[in-house]
């Protein structure tokens, strides 16, 4: 039939137009599912990565892999039109030519830890010349920073290879920004371990002593005291969690909110510079987002040792490495929806039929009664 014809040559059409997006999109992917595969089987070369299933966890876990693919997918698919108008002007082949390098590169790279001995001579003489010297930061830590750096530079690089540069800034640096982010925060924290790099410990002790306070008000008795041999705060509640342990936990610069905010700036100062807006509005959206953020930190902590209270210190342990990453992800693009809706006008209209629904329901009924007595 005519009409089954002519849906047959859009769909056609449509995956001639996309080929070299599927092709991106594929070739991503693919190291990352060979990844998840010898994650989930636990035969990866070093034994602290067969303990657990990486790709489950946010923080020293894989899960941004997962999420930063997902953010590039919904990314291009919103704005697909202005996507694909910026794909660099090459034929299919030799795209695919291109993207396919770096693809074996890192595939050649995961075998090599993985199969070829690469873990033993090229990982851990490289961590004992940074002077990484504990067992587990050497096989695990170092590591799993060093793979950060390894999918970030590839992300980037496919992406540089099949959009025009301006691209990366227009679309694409939200996805971006949080798996270099990420990296950074991972490389960090190997390079300079337990707080050993004072200044980014500065918002430990404010963070600590915001949410001691917060749970003293909702009624839980807290000991708070600083811990000069680490350097931490250390919180401890008084109280017997379900299987009898005393929660109690230091905080360390990651949750204390400078980690959030490095994200948080990365991400929000780019958006920023896009809308063609007063600097006074600008100032106003960075601030109040950054106080919003920071307040998430005190609230993830608190829920932490509410958690650890309520449930148990395994519970505890899944909330951290699981879930704690969400407060700030949820804000976050939250935050940016709202900055969109506001800008574009959609908020400003949402209320004006907000407030004539409310003066229709709720005003209008008791004018007229106040009008009759």
């Amino acid at each position: 039939m005519p009409s089954d014809r002519l849906e047959r040559k859009k769909i056609k059409f449509f995956f001639v137009e996309s080929s070299k997006f599927l092709a991106l999109i594929f070739l991503m992917i693919a190291p990352v599912c060979f990844l998840f595969i010898l994650d989930y089987l636990n035969i990866e070369a070093l034994s602290p990565f067969n303990s657990k299933f990486y790709f489950e966890l946010t923080w020293k876990g894989r899960l941004f892999y997962i999420l930063f693919l997902w953010l590039f997918l919904l990314e291009s698919i919103i704005q697909w039109g202005k996507v694909k108008a910026l794909q660099r002007k090459m034929s299919f082949q030799k795209t695919v030519l291109l993207l396919s390098i770096p693809t074996l590169l890192i595939f050649l790279y995961l075998v090599m830890t993985n199969f070829l001995g690469a873990s033993n001579y090229l990982l851990s003489d490289i961590a004992k010349q940074l002077g990484i010297k504990d067992w587990y930061w050497i096989n695990f830590h170092w590591p799993l920073a060093l793979e950060y750096i390894v999918f970030s530079l590839f992300f980037t690089t496919l992406i540089c290879i099949n959009y025009e540069k301006k691209s990366v800034f227009m679309f694409f640096a939200f996805p971006l920004v949080i798996l270099w982010g990420m990296s950074a925060m991972y490389l960090i924290d190997v390079l300079y371990p337990y707080g050993k790099l004072k200044f980014i410990q500065i918002l430990s002790l404010p963070t600590s002593a915001w949410a001691v306070s917060l749970m003293e008000f909702l009624g839980c008795n807290v000991i708070f005291r600083y811990d000069t041999s680490s350097g931490l705060p250390v919180i401890r509640i008084l109280a017997q969690s379900p299987t009898g342990e005393y929660p109690a936990a230091a905080v360390g610069w990651p949750c204390s909110g400078v980690h959030s905010l490095f994200l948080y700036v990365l991400i929000i100062v780019p958006l920023l510079k896009q809308y063609g807006i007063a600097k006074s509005k600008k100032v106003a959206y960075f601030l109040i987002g950054s106080l919003f953020t920071y307040t998430m930190n005190i609230l993830r902590v608190v829920s932490y040792f509410l958690v650890y209270l309520y449930y148990g210190g395994e519970s505890a342990r899944v909330f951290h490495d699981i879930y704690g990453e969400f407060f700030f992800l949820t804000f976050i693009i939250t935050f940016i929806a709202a900055i969109a809706a506001i800008e574009s006008g959609m908020a400003g209209r949402f209320l004006v039929r907000l407030s004539a629904g409310f003066r229709r329901l709720i005003l209008n009924p008791v004018s007229r009664i106040f009008q009759r007595n």
